[in-house]
């Protein structure tokens, strides 16, 4: 769990409609996977937009920081394999390394080039 905490920026610190945000963690004892406390500064606009996005989706502003994670979540290459691989019941206990995709790639005893070769063939044959 995620908690997020903001305020305004003075205006000598920031640029005009900026705004910081706090992000605070719990200790992995509490929760199945160890959070992080950070701080971001995000345009004040934006946040209250995701703030509404976040307060219409789960009935309450309550929610922001795990909508957050959610986000951050959705653009991350690892995070979108791991939650297909959870969808599809596999386990992925590591990644294929780039040699073992090329070597594990399935092939096909037929030339790509000879058969659209042969699709451009018909084509032209069967034009008036």
């Amino acid at each position: 769990m995620v908690l997020v905490h903001h305020r305004q920026l003075p205006a000598a610190s920031s640029r005009d409609g900026e705004m910081v945000i706090w992000v605070y963690g719990f200790p992995s004892r509490w929760w199945s996977l160890a959070k992080t406390k950070t701080t971001i500064q995000v345009e004040s606009r934006l946040l209250e937009q995701f703030r509404g996005l976040a307060a219409s989706k789960h009935g309450g502003s309550r929610a922001l920081s795990s909508e957050l994670e959610e986000a951050i979540r959705a653009f991350s290459p690892q995070e979108v394999i791991r939650s297909l691989a959870t969808r599809l019941g596999l386990k992925i206990d590591r990644y294929p390394s780039l040699e073992e995709v090329a070597r594990d790639r399935p092939r096909v005893n037929v030339s790509a080039a000879e058969v659209l070769r042969e699709l451009r063939d018909h084509r032209v044959e069967s034009l008036p």
